[in-house]
């Protein structure tokens, strides 16, 4: 088997949103990676040529799982993936955590469930916790290029995390985006940068558009609507323009297959029976 097999991780909720979107997302991701491994496979299967066609184990094995709010934990998911890949051939499983910021769940929570389901796990088989989305090094410069122009001011509205230095990435995007950083649930919030939007340029910059850093629809997207509609109100001076999430306003799928062919997925955690302790950020 060429490639290894890889699992998407993403946080969970009880909106049934995320997951058809994660889906539909690890679908697409399983078939950018047919084309990018398997080119010339895939280019001879659109043109007709049938005896050149890419078979199952041209498509890698891209699977989805949840960290919370799942009738499972994570590591028996984990487990179900990597039994499901190893009967197919495989003999490695990476996975992928789709989170943006390097909080609890990225720094211990998956490492931990990681490193339970590789004590259940034959030595034969290995588990490789990758680096989460968020650490891609071409995602700021792929949302920059990517973002449709709007007059006036922006804000990047990340959910944000009370790991001391889990923001920092965050305020580091926003700059780069030329944005001002807020976040859903630590300060400073959306309302106390509009606020401080409208003192400084409400007069002269009258539009303001609010990025949701999320990466699928949800309770949160929901709730960040039903806010502009409030303070629109508040301030019926400005121009707000929600963006939708992350998966919406970009070719997410595209930027996930080139992460996995193109970054330094190779600086990541490697477990092996017994592993107990790991750095995801490598």
């Amino acid at each position: 088997m060429p490639t290894p097999a890889y699992l998407l991780v993403a946080h969970g909720s009880r909106d049934p949103r995320p997951a058809r979107e994660l889906s539909l997302l690890a679908q697409q991701v399983a078939g950018g990676l047919a084309s990018a491994f398997y080119p010339l496979a895939t280019l001879a299967g659109l043109s007709g040529r049938s005896s050149k066609q890419p078979n199952a184990s041209s498509v890698p094995l891209v699977a989805t799982a949840f960290l919370e709010l799942q009738p499972q934990p994570l590591h028996q998911e984990i487990l179900a993936v990597s039994q499901q890949a190893a009967a197919a051939g495989y003999d490695e499983l990476c996975i992928l955590p789709l989170f943006l910021l390097p909080g609890v769940h990225v720094m211990e929570d998956i490492p931990a469930e990681v490193s339970i389901a590789q004590t259940q796990l034959s030595g034969a088989f290995t588990l490789r916790l990758c680096r989460h989305f968020g650490s891609y090094s071409q995602l700021s410069q792929k949302m920059r290029s990517a973002l449709p122009f709007q007059k006036g001011r922006r804000i990047l509205l990340s959910h944000g995390s009370r790991r001391p230095g889990g923001n920092a990435p965050i305020e580091t995007l926003a700059k780069e985006l030329r944005a001002t950083p807020a976040f859903w649930s630590v300060e400073p919030g959306l309302d106390t940068q509009v606020e401080q939007q409208n003192q400084q340029n409400g007069q002269t910059e009258p539009d303001l558009t609010i990025i949701p850093y999320f990466l699928f629809s949800g309770g949160i997207t929901d709730a960040i609507a039903q806010r502009q509609q409030e303070l629109a109100i508040r301030f019926p001076a400005r121009h707000f323009h929600v963006l939708p999430p992350l998966n919406q306003s970009f070719p997410l799928a595209q930027w996930i297959v080139d992460w996995i062919v193109t970054d330094d997925l190779s600086n990541s955690t490697q477990f092996s029976q017994g592993t107990a302790s790991v750095n995801p950020l490598g």
